[in-house]
């Protein structure tokens, strides 16, 4: 599904909201993999922002960080 603001989600859906499985990404270059449940971020999932850091998140909270620009690699 493509978003008028140029936001694209691909996955599933269940009565017109994401739910399960999915892939969403922002007209800015944001992207989150993992599961969804009634429109929003559900369970674990990996969130990589356009800047390329890089995060673990549960729900709708960043838990853990990865991020090249810290660790050197």
């Amino acid at each position: 599904y493509v978003f008028p603001t140029g936001d694209v989600y691909v996955g599933s859906f269940s009565d017109n909201m994401f739910d399960g499985e999915g892939r969403w990404t922002s007209h800015e270059g944001d992207h989150y993999a993992g599961h969804f449940q009634a429109g929003l971020r559900s369970g674990k999932g990996r969130f990589r922002f356009a800047s390329g850091a890089r995060f673990v998140v549960w729900g709708l909270f960043f838990v853990v960080m990865h991020t090249s620009i810290l660790s050197g690699a």
